[in-house]
């Protein structure tokens, strides 16, 4: 769990996100956003190159699933 806090040109903050990232196991389904997300959707390794993933999520999921690549590794 970490936490990122958007800035704009004068320092005053625009958003403030509270990143909780976990590990589950896939039963079935889709994913579905809630009302806290545009939008929901797996996505493969080729995929996540492309995102805009915030560095610690990305390091967790190479570290912890040699999955992607981390920051500074061909990755965001």
């Amino acid at each position: 769990m970490f936490d990122v806090i958007d800035k704009d040109e004068a320092g005053v903050v625009k958003y403030h996100y509270v990143i909780v990232d976990l590990v589950a196991a896939y039963v079935s389904g889709e994913p579905e956003p809630g009302d806290d997300a545009v939008a929901a959707r797996w996505v493969s390794e080729e995929m996540l190159a492309d995102l805009n993933v915030n560095r610690l999520t990305r390091r967790l999921l190479w570290d912890h699933f040699n999955f992607g690549k981390p920051a500074g590794h061909g990755g965001r």
